[in-house]
């Protein structure tokens, strides 16, 4: 089974709460399209830290996978083929496939349905779920695991972890009760 997953922001609880949902084995593939830690960061030694940051920064910021014959392209923002659109292009093709953010509506190749996270899905959708979006030409998986995961007065929305497997399309989510 191929499983797509994105913006876990360092949510452990989230995160287990998913994978206990999928029960991944060796046959699997889990893609994770970034964002992965960001709250709850263990302290890293400084030579760590760089050992890590040149690893994420040899991976690939786009990926083509195929999937019961339907092609997808996983990024993490923005495929490369929209790079036209940046605000800020001095920046590189890199920074735009990582940083910027999706309309929901530049037009692509028509050659795949992109996933990506990056922008919460409850941007695409009327009353502001936090579920994954599904758009004719592609998916947002990003439900705000980086956000709160109780309502409190500081908190617009509360976020959970999406993952989507490709195989049948089937959704998971982490176990927010509000949804």
């Amino acid at each position: 089974m191929i499983y797509v997953m994105s913006d876990i922001h360092g949510s452990r609880r989230r995160f287990d709460a998913v994978m206990e949902q999928i029960k991944l084995t060796d046959e699997d593939t889990l893609y994770i399209l970034g964002d992965v830690t960001h709250r709850d960061i263990k302290k890293l030694s400084e030579a760590e830290r760089e050992s890590l940051f040149d690893w994420i920064d040899a991976l690939p910021t786009e990926l083509d996978i195929t999937v019961n014959g339907r092609r997808y392209k996983l990024v993490h923002a923005m495929p490369k083929e929209l790079f036209y659109l940046a605000k800020r292009p001095q920046l590189g093709e890199k920074y735009f496939s990582v940083w910027d953010r999706q309309s929901g509506e530049a037009p692509l190749s028509g050659e795949y349905t992109m996933i990506f996270g990056h922008t919460t899905s409850h941007h695409y959708q009327d009353g502001s779920p936090m579920r994954i979006w599904h758009g004719p030409d592609r998916m947002d998986i990003d439900c705000g695991s980086a956000y709160p995961d109780v309502q409190d007065e500081n908190a617009e929305f509360i976020g959970r972890l999406a993952c989507i497997r490709l195989d049948d399309m089937r959704e998971f989510y982490s176990g927010e009760s509000i949804y």
